[in-house]
């Protein structure tokens, strides 16, 4: 009985691919023997550096790092290598973390959508200011482009915009924790609403302010439109705008 182990062989027994072990070869991690048919032949050491380099692979140490350690290595080297790799797998989990952070916040807002008034309790929040516009203008995207590089703003993608509306301007914000306008925590009249396009906005507006005038309430003058960063994926219905003020205590 043939006591070495082909390549298919070797590969169902370590859970690899046949391609990946000719991979290893090729790159000088493993030196396989060949039989009289000229196929490669494993044996067990073979097999046991085969295993050794997978968890090496696993641990995010590359192939040229492997190399060198395969080649001849102390333990120190070896205990750098793994100390490297444990940092990029921790940076790679806490990307994992928040990412699944972001898909719950997200489900959680799904699920409890609100569409029309209500009075909601805000936490307090911080904005930075991106720019001041008049109502007609229309928002040019190479602008912000250069003012997310003047104030060093990155990664934008979860990002929250914010309009505070004022008597002819108005003025828009980013969430950042780091921003120096705070939204203060209290008691807000919310507005949920689904539009179609910015012109649909203006016709809400005014819906609240009448709402505001029918109900009597006392809210402080300033007025805000949110969008979230989820809010803007367009469905059939279109998409959510959220407007509110906060209501004077």
């Amino acid at each position: 009985m043939e006591d070495k182990l082909l390549i298919n062989e070797v590969a169902k027994l370590v859970g690899i691919s046949s391609h990946t072990i000719r991979y290893y070869d090729k790159e000088g991690l493993i030196s396989s023997s060949y039989n009289d048919s000229g196929y490669r032949n494993f044996d067990l050491s073979d097999i046991s550096k085969l295993l050794n380099i997978m968890i090496l692979r696993e641990s995010g140490i590359s192939i040229k790092n492997i190399k060198k350690l395969i080649d001849g290595y102390s333990i120190e080297e070896y205990q750098k290598y793994l100390e490297i790799a444990e940092k990029v797998l921790d940076n790679e989990l806490l990307k994992i973390m928040n990412k699944k952070k972001i898909i719950g916040e997200t489900l959680d807002k799904i699920k409890n959508r609100k569409i029309g008034f209500s009075t909601e309790f805000k936490e307090k929040r911080c904005f930075q200011l991106i720019n001041e516009i008049g109502y007609e203008e229309k928002i040019n995207s190479r602008l912000y482009y250069n003012i997310f590089l003047e104030k060093k703003i990155k990664n934008i993608t979860y990002k929250n915009l914010i309009y505070k509306l004022e008597k002819n301007t108005m003025k828009v914000f980013i969430e950042d924790d780091k921003g120096d306008y705070n939204l203060e925590k209290g008691n807000y009249l919310e507005y949920n609403f689904i539009v179609n396009s910015e012109e649909e906005i203006g016709e809400h507006i005014k819906k609240y302010y009448k709402n505001i005038e029918k109900n009597n309430l006392q809210t402080e003058n300033d007025i805000y439109i949110l969008i979230e960063s989820h809010s803007m994926l367009i469905t059939a219905e279109g998409y959510e705008i959220q407007m509110f003020s906060k209501i004077k205590s």
